[in-house]
C-alpha cells in the first residue's frame, strides 16, 4: 500500500536518509525480504557471501531457494577490533557469487561497520559486478559515541532489509521491507521483478500495512524503553564479569546480544546444554551463529533485568 510505504519513507527522512517510497518493497518479515532477494539475484548452486559469525536463519534461507552459502571472515591483527578488508573478502571469494551480505550491526557480536570496511565492501562488489545485501534492523540500537553509516555504492545495487520487529520490539506484526538503491536502470528493473514476486505471495498482512503509520510514530517511546534495559543489563554484566574472571566480552557497539566467551570451556554447545539441564538457563551458543573456535555463548541484552541477571550469576557460578 502507498500509505505504508510512504510511512516507512518518513522514517528515513527523519533520521536524514531520503528515499522514494517507491523503491520499498514490503515482506512479511526478514527472513522472507532475504528468500526475495535470492529468488531476484540466485540460480539455483550460485552463492551469496555472508559475514560469519552472523543470522542464523540464512542457513535455512539459502537451503529453501537452492543457494550455497559462503562466509567470510573479519581479520583480527594485535588484539585490534576484528575488521572486514579487501584481503579478508579476496580470500573467501569463488566462482558463482552473487551477492555479499552484511550485518551492521552485526547480529550476534553488535559491531558496527566503519567507514573503511564499508569501502572494503563496496569496492568488491563492484569490481566483481555482484549486489550487496545489507540487513540493517538493528541500527536503532547502536551505542551512544557510535556512528552508523548506511552502506551505499556508486555502481553496485544495494538492497538493504529492516523492519517493525526489531525497530519496533513487535516480532509479531510480521512487517518488513528492502530498499532497492543503486544504478538507476537496475534500480527500476529489480524493483519491477522484486514487486512480480511479492505480488505472487501477497504475504503482507493489509491491516498492518494500514495500521503501520499509527505504529511507526510509537517507535520513539518503544525504543527508549529497549535502549533503557540494554543499557542496564549492560552494565550489570560489566560488574558481575568484574568479580569472575571465567569469562571474556567485547562491549557491543550496537544491537541487543552479549557475546561471552569461556577461555577454559572446551564446547559451546555442551555448555549450553548442561546450563539449561544444571541451572536452569537458556543461552545460545557461538556456533549457532558460525563461530568456528573457541567456546562462546549469546545472551540477550532484552531480558528482563532481574532475570538477566540471575542468569548471568548462574552462568558464571556454573562455569566456576
Amino acid at each position: 500500500m502507498p500509505e505504508a510505504r510512504q510511512a516507512i519513507a518518513a522514517c528515513y527522512a527523519a533520521r536524514g536518509w531520503n528515499i522514494r517510497a517507491e523503491d520499498l518493497i514490503l515482506a512479511s518479515g526478514s527472513s522472507e525480504a532475504y528468500a526475495y532477494l535470492l529468488k531476484l539475484l540466485c540460480d539455483p548452486g550460485d552463492a551469496v557471501m555472508i559475514p560469519a559469525p552472523g543470522y542464523p536463519l540464512l542457513d535455512f534461507a539459502a537451503m529453501l531457494e537452492n543457494v550455497r552459502l559462503v562466509p567470510y571472515l573479519p581479520e583480527t591483527a594485535g588484539g585490534d577490533r576484528p575488521q572486514i578488508t579487501p584481503a579478508s573478502l579476496e580470500r573467501s571469494a569463488e566462482d558463482g557469487v552473487r551477492a555479499i551480505g552484511v550485518i551492521q550491526p552485526n547480529n550476534p557480536t553488535g559491531a558496527v561497520l566503519l567507514p573503511e570496511e564499508i569501502a572494503a565492501l563496496t569496492s568488491f562488489a563492484e569490481a566483481r559486478g555482484i549486489s550487496i545485501i545489507v540487513d540493517e534492523v538493528f541500527c536503532d540500537y547502536c551505542r551512544p559515541g557510535v556512528r552508523f553509516t548506511p552502506v551505499q555504492s556508486a555502481r553496485a545495487p544495494v538492497f538493504t532489509i529492516n523492519g517493525v520487529s526489531k525497530i519496533l520490539g513487535m516480532p509479531q506484526v510480521k512487517c518488513s521491507w528492502v530498499h532497492v538503491d543503486g544504478p538507476p536502470d537496475f534500480v527500476q528493473a529489480a524493483g519491477e521483478r522484486l514487486e512480480l514476486i511479492a505480488d505472487t505471495y501477497l504475504s503482507v498482512n493489509t491491516s498492518v500495512q494500514a495500521a503501520l503509520p499509527e505504529l511507526l510514530a510509537l517507535r520513539h517511546g518503544i525504543q527508549g524503553q529497549i535502549r533503557a534495559r540494554i543499557a542496564r543489563n549492560e552494565r550489570a554484566a560489566a560488574e558481575l564479569m568484574a568479580e569472575c574472571g571465567a569469562a571474556e566480552y567485547a562491549p557491543p557497539e550496537g544491537g541487543w546480544y552479549l557475546v561471552l566467551r569461556f577461555p577454559k570451556e572446551p564446547d559451546d554447545e555442551a555448555l549450553a546444554l548442561a546450563l539449561l539441564k544444571e541451572a536452569g538457563v537458556y543461552t545460545h551458543p557461538g556456533r549457532m551463529f558460525g563461530y568456528r573456535d573457541g567456546c562462546r555463548l549469546v545472551l540477550s541484552l532484552i531480558t528482563p533485568e532481574t532475570d538477566f541477571t540471575e542468569g548471568l550469576r548462574r552462568i558464571l557460578a556454573f562455569v566456576a
